[in-house]
């Protein structure tokens, strides 16, 4: 390889990089969200919009230092917006047990209505002045991206708020039969997801345009990372981000000639709706399986005894035993 395809390659690269951390932002939001509630958080891309202009607003409209703006959009304003979406519109849906397809409609609702209010607010029209966070370069947005991941796969495993997140995504009734408290648990997601989706806004907003409709729907359209994790692994999610950002800033430099040079571009171009539609198709379903089943008949439970698990030993039925649920008075029989 010669020194100018070696340079052309890790200049690439490093593009990739930015565009595959700002993706892994985003897949770590939308699976924290997603395994606190069972909510697919369609609404990320619009909070993410939003915390942008909320950062631009405190720094460039009233002169405050950008580390002040940060703090007060990152840890106050977003957290505040997800606990008001979890308190104000999904906890209902998610106590009365409603169906995936009406949690899907009310965060498209969100979506809707809060990229209208950033119209109304701020206009329409794009803004380059956006306050710059972290410089252009990957490894702080990496680095960003490295310790949220570590942080989230350490609160989870070795917790007891990781355990009861873990029993409340198993099977929120017997979850809260055991003494969870499951609206605490999907609050804390909600604040975490909407921190994610800010982060991601007030660092991608300095070098995309920032909008009340492109900034979302280009949050948005890497929901394929989340997807290929399906929705539970932050490994899969942070490297399929890394990965596809990596190859769509390589496809630039292939130019084959002829009809397959347009095909080439719109595929580069669009690689996370490509890499969604494959997920979609090509991976089993969406949140893991083996998971304990809300609406089945209450008179077993599915996840049965494999070779080297001890009897009640998933999440819910742990938490169940405690409360005295599970054995004398049980509601399940016992494992053949």
């Amino acid at each position: 390889m010669s020194p100018l395809a070696y340079d052309l390659t890790y200049d690439l690269t490093l593009a990739g990089l930015s565009v595959g951390a700002a993706a892994a932002l985003t897949g770590i939001g939308l699976v924290v969200t997603y395994r606190a509630t069972g909510v697919l958080n369609f609404a990320h891309g619009a909070i993410a919009m939003l915390c942008a202009y909320l950062l631009r607003q405190s720094v460039v409209v009233w002169g405050w230092p950008t580390w002040a703006g940060a703090a007060l959009v990152l840890f106050v304003a977003a957290p505040a917006l997800g606990l008001a979406l979890e308190r104000w519109v999904f906890r209902s849906l998610a106590t009365a047990g409603a169906d995936p397809a009406r949690t899907l409609v009310a965060s498209i609702g969100v979506f809707v209505l809060l990229v209208g209010a950033a119209a109304l607010l701020w206009g329409t029209g794009a803004r380059e002045d956006a306050p710059t966070l972290l410089s252009s370069d990957p490894w702080g947005q990496l680095a960003v991206v490295g310790a949220l991941g570590v942080a989230v796969w350490a609160v989870t495993r070795w917790t007891p708020f990781g355990r009861q997140l873990r029993a409340v995504v198993d099977n929120r009734p017997l979850a809260v039969l055991g003494g969870i408290d499951a609206d605490r648990v999907a609050a804390a997601g909600w604040a975490f997801g909407a921190f994610t989706a800010g982060l991601t806004g007030v660092l991608l907003a300095p070098y995309v345009r920032l909008d009340p409709y492109g900034l979302p729907l280009l949050v948005m359209e890497v929901v394929a990372v989340a997807v290929a994790a399906r929705m539970r692994l932050l490994s899969v999610a942070i490297g399929t981000a890394l990965a596809i950002g990596v190859a769509q800033s390589q496809l630039t430099r292939l130019h084959p000639g002829g009809r397959a040079e347009p095909l080439l571009q719109a595929v580069g171009a669009n690689l996370f709706v490509v890499a969604l539609l494959v997920a979609a198709l090509a991976l089993p379903g969406i949140g893991g399986k083996g998971r304990c089943r809300a609406r089945r008949p209450a008179t077993w439970c599915p996840r049965r005894r494999a070779p080297g698990r001890s009897r009640g030993s998933c999440s819910c039925c742990r938490w169940a035993s405690r409360a005295g649920t599970l054995g004398r008075r049980s509601r399940f029989r016992r494992w053949p």
